[in-house]
């Protein structure tokens, strides 16, 4: 696969999609066990710009340590 006229290889691709969504999923699983089912706190809302923003933050961290360079 070719991302910015460089390989990266898929497992690579897969393997950083893979941890963003766990990554998102986290912090709705988080939310839910400590405000329950129903509506969040004003403070709270919208919650996807949080996750998605630690997410991000997260996979370029990942990445900045280069644990997503393949060994060889």
């Amino acid at each position: 696969m070719r991302i910015l006229n460089h390989h990266v290889p898929t497992a690579t691709v897969l393997l950083v999609v893979y941890e963003a969504v766990a990554v998102t999923a986290s912090v709705y699983l988080a939310a839910v066990l400590r405000f329950g089912w129903g509506p969040l706190p004003t403070d709270a809302r919208p919650l996807w710009p949080k996750a998605l923003a630690f997410a991000v933050i997260l996979v370029l961290g990942i990445a900045a340590m280069g644990l997503y360079q393949a060994e060889h």
